[in-house]
């Protein structure tokens, strides 16, 4: 065995407080397989795979609950929905995702870094083995740029997005303190999984907003997260529609000689485009403008359903205000204290709520997505 090797495995048998003879080399393979002690999870690495985790958990850093390396920057994860709990504790399966410039991010229930560093830190159990915990991972190739923390961060909850709005596959940041549920995957058996996700989306705060609401189980609270999307984005699709009708009405030859009716008329657009900065209004134009609002429209609840079809604007038109209206109530009598509030007779009711809440998640995935389609000029903040 080569000196480089050796001096590896004395380094990990050191840390992890156990003999050298844990480790067993493999000539012919060029593997090595050893378990982080106090698990029963075998690790089996190439050579140089082995050589660059010793490489990792010698420049090992925990920083802000991440762990970081000279070449992988961690974060653990809580697995949330049953998708995620399956991955990771019953399927054990890896996801990966190559981003470019010798970037990739990657999704693995157990881990020999983080089985390094938990053992170190002493956050393990007789039922929490130390390299059981779920992580997600930048890692960098030789001469990669290294990203600054922020954009490390982004690019965490860029994946996690896609994961939670694609596959349902939701995850949460986690720290070193964790315990394992019974596993309520019998539905699941048998069943693969596939990871094919669309080109990771640049991120927007709106993603955070639709992370924490996909992470709550509470039907009325679910609600009320899901619609922060939809506000989130509501002044920009507000500012952009006044912008282009004012445009439309500056467009006229008259703005070059106006008379008093012509200023008069602005002044009445003015007013007008001002009128419609209430709640309903901003979340019709969200509905109309940010979707395919036919296609969304089959995962409303039975009270708020009705057929539509793309070739009938006009009913399209209509059943999108009384969606609104209906979604604008419901939120407000769940917001409100329910003595001070005075029902409106179109509120969805509590039996539906979970179903109201499929329609709202859907719709604020779609209008995060057609708010990164924008030009970058177009592209307006508050």
């Amino acid at each position: 065995m080569e000196k480089e090797l050796k001096d590896a495995i004395e380094f990990m048998a050191e840390k992890l407080e156990c003999g050298t003879e844990e480790f067993d080399w493999d000539g012919r393979a060029q593997t090595i397989t050893f378990t982080i002690s106090c698990s029963e999870q075998e690790h089996i690495l190439k050579k140089n795979e082995f050589l660059r985790l010793v490489s990792d958990c010698q420049s090992l850093k925990l920083d802000d609950g991440l762990l970081r390396t000279d070449s992988r920057t961690v974060m653990l994860v809580t697995p949330i929905s049953i998708k995620a709990q399956f991955i990771s504790y019953y399927k054990g399966k890896c996801l990966n995702f190559e981003i470019g410039d010798g970037l990739s991010i990657h999704f693995t229930p157990t881990s020999a870094l983080v089985g390094f560093a938990a053992y170190q830190e002493g956050a393990y159990g007789d039922y929490h083995p130390p390299d059981h915990y779920p992580s997600l991972e930048i890692r960098y190739e030789k001469g990669a740029k290294k990203k600054v923390s922020e954009e490390e961060e982004q690019l965490f909850e860029s994946f996690m997005f896609e994961l939670a709005a694609d596959a349902d596959v939701v995850f949460s940041a986690a720290d070193f303190q964790y315990d394992f549920d019974e596993n309520p995957f019998e539905e699941l058996e048998g069943k693969d999984f596939s990871t094919a996700l669309r080109p990771l989306e640049p991120f927007t705060e709106g993603m955070r907003l639709y992370l924490a609401a996909s992470q709550i189980t509470e039907p009325e609270l679910k609600l009320l997260s899901y619609y922060k999307v939809l506000e989130f984005f509501a002044p920009i699709v507000m500012a952009l529609d006044s912008n282009e009708a004012m445009r439309k009405k500056l467009d006229s030859p008259s703005t070059l000689k106006p008379d008093a009716n012509f200023l008069k008329s602005i002044f009445e657009l003015a007013r007008s485009l001002e009128q419609r900065r209430k709640d309903k209004e901003m979340i019709r134009l969200v509905l109309e403008t940010c979707m395919d609002f036919v296609d969304v429209a089959n995962l409303l609840p039975k009270p708020l359903g009705k057929e539509l079809s793309h070739d009938d604007k006009k009913g399209q038109s209509e059943h999108i205000r009384f969606v609104s209206e209906a979604l604008v109530a419901t939120r407000n009598q769940v917001a409100h204290a329910k003595s001070n509030y005075e029902p409106q007779g179109n509120e969805v009711s509590e039996e539906y709520l979970p179903q109201l809440n499929e329609f709202v998640q859907a719709a604020a995935v779609r209008t995060i997505r057609w708010y990164n389609r924008l030009p970058v000029h177009l592209k307006l903040k508050f």
